[in-house]
């Protein structure tokens, strides 16, 4: 329930945001919906394009719509991994292994940039 409160609070704070390299994304997705074609420069990020075109095309939705599927699948991605750590852990203090993790070692900190950043288009 927290979870749900402070994404809708952050979503109603920031709303979308569309950052430098979203266009190319997006140009991809609409060039992808017309026939299936290799972009050299964003083959790295095919999956992420798949993403935009499924919720462009299938759910007729727009840039908001793919902000509210990646809240959608982070909140997925949550239930997981507490169910997950609950396999190894019985406490209910499973959920703070990996926010220590992250404070614990530094190379995973860009994880943290990588969550922070789903949150963007």
């Amino acid at each position: 329930m927290r979870w749900c409160v402070v994404n809708l609070k952050l979503f109603s704070v920031y709303g979308v945001k569309v950052v430098s390299d979203s266009p190319r994304y997006i140009e991809y997705a609409n060039g992808l919906a017309s026939g299936f074609y290799i972009d050299t420069f964003n083959i790295w990020y095919v999956g992420y394009v798949v993403y935009l075109l499924v919720i462009f095309k299938v759910f007729s939705a727009g840039i908001a719509g793919a902000v509210v599927g990646q809240y959608v699948l982070s909140f997925v991605s949550v239930i997981a991994l507490y169910r997950t750590l609950s396999c190894f852990q019985s406490r209910q203090s499973a959920p703070l292994l990996p926010p220590c993790c992250s404070l614990l070692f530094p190379t995973s900190r860009s994880g943290i940039r990588t969550f922070l950043r789903s949150r963007y288009i």
